[in-house]
């Protein structure tokens, strides 16, 4: 599925489709850092209100262009080779933007993707009951451990 490209500051960038897992813990520490992990819509909140009220949150907490840096990527990169290096370089481009057009669009990409974000639901922000909990079937000490190899 080809994604949109959008055309910023000169730039042409289009949403990561396939994220690797060093991007999902990236978004992942952006958000937290946006106090965002646990973030809901209220009740009877709009989806647009719902999206102004995140991306009021992500701007106080400082973190708008390291988040869009995570979830857009240049044009001709792909998926498999975002880095947070490309995060950087994509929120330096970002940071500068002065067209009222270009900074409409991005401020529209953003409450755009915070919404489809949260609607759809961040699995990797609430680890699955089942990861963090034993089978309530499995008894102590019948489960055969390996050892953790040194790093």
């Amino acid at each position: 599925m080809m994604s949109r490209i959008y055309k910023i500051y000169g730039q042409k960038f289009r949403m990561i489709q396939k994220s690797t897992l060093e991007n999902d813990y990236f978004i992942m520490q952006q958000l937290r850092r946006a106090g965002l992990e646990n973030c809901t819509p209220n009740k009877d909140e709009s989806a647009e209100d719902f999206g102004m009220r995140l991306l009021y949150s992500i701007v106080e907490d400082g973190v708008p262009f390291e988040l869009l840096g995570g979830l857009l990527i240049p044009e001709n990169v792909p998926d498999i080779e975002w880095t947070p290096g490309h995060a950087r370089a994509t929120a330096d481009i970002l940071r500068v933007v002065t067209d009222p057009e270009d900074k409409q669009q991005v401020q529209s990409i953003l409450i755009s993707l915070l919404t489809d974000f949260f609607a759809k639901g961040l699995p990797f922000l609430n680890p699955s009951q089942t990861v963090s909990q034993p089978d309530p079937e499995e008894q102590p000490g019948e489960k055969e451990t390996k050892p953790v190899p040194n790093s």
